[in-house]
């Protein structure tokens, strides 16, 4: 599946180059209750695999697809970490693959490739 397009407002891509940031609403809406339960499942899994390091931080590691880069998090201190999930579950890859960001991106940054 071809990723999705959106269209950018031309206000937001003026507010972006002079102020370098804006705010792009919308553009996801159709997306997050795909990731919602994306991020349940990857949470279930760590849980599942959660051990408590001596200084109290919590770390895990999840096998992975040969080719691809384990899941991996860790939380310390009130911060929380993961890595690698759009590797991990199939709707987090879709979204890398398949969501509008990178032509979000590149019309607010006026790059023609990404």
């Amino acid at each position: 599946m071809a990723a999705q397009t959106f269209t950018v407002p031309k206000q937001a891509i003026e507010q972006y180059r002079e102020e370098g940031a804006t705010v792009v609403r919308g553009a996801f809406t159709s997306w997050v209750p795909r990731l919602i339960a994306a991020h349940d499942r990857l949470q279930a899994r760590l849980e599942a695999v959660a051990k408590v390091a001596p200084n109290g931080a919590v770390f895990g590691k999840i096998d992975h697809a040969e080719g691809f880069p384990p899941l991996t998090f860790s939380a310390s201190k009130g911060h929380f970490g993961i890595r690698n999930a759009v590797f991990a579950d199939p709707d987090f890859h879709a979204w890398m693959l398949q969501s509008p960001a990178a032509d979000i991106i590149g019309q607010v940054i006026g790059a023609t490739r990404l």
